[in-house]
């Protein structure tokens, strides 16, 4: 019921990736599709405190401040797709599962202002083995 009622939708994609310095990293996608046309919108993203954003990704945001991303989108017709990347890495290594934040659209329709969410998206790191370890 909510899918139907929203006009805007936002998927949320992560996957792991493999750095040179064992480093924790994910690239974190969002496709933004819109049912019908609507202007003015603005795409937020939250990134966990223990991470840091990778100064490369595709379409650069409009602004990045405290941990919020925000992309700005001057309209968008009706069955349009947008496409928005970024790279995540920490230095703490993560074991067991862990979970981002939901994105958040608003954006102006027919003179009201609407809001939609992502789907919550999670990421289940395990430990690698220990080789070479006796048990005495």
């Amino acid at each position: 019921n909510k899918y139907i009622s929203t006009n805007l939708i936002i998927k949320k994609k992560i996957t792991f990736i493999k750095t040179n310095d064992s480093r924790f990293a994910l690239r974190v996608a969002l496709r933004v599709k819109a049912k019908k046309y609507m202007e003015n919108v603005k795409i937020y993203d939250m990134i966990p405190a223990m991470a840091q954003l990778y100064k490369r990704y595709g379409e650069p945001p409009s602004e990045i401040k405290n941990n919020r991303i925000r992309w700005d989108i001057q309209r968008l017709s009706e069955g349009e797709e947008r496409y928005y990347s970024y790279i995540i890495h920490s230095k703490m290594n993560i074991i067991g599962k862990f979970e981002l934040p939901v994105a958040t659209g608003v954006y102006e329709m027919e003179g009201q202002i609407h809001e939609a969410r992502s789907n919550k998206v999670f990421f289940i790191n395990e430990p690698k083995e220990i080789k070479n370890f006796d048990v005495e």
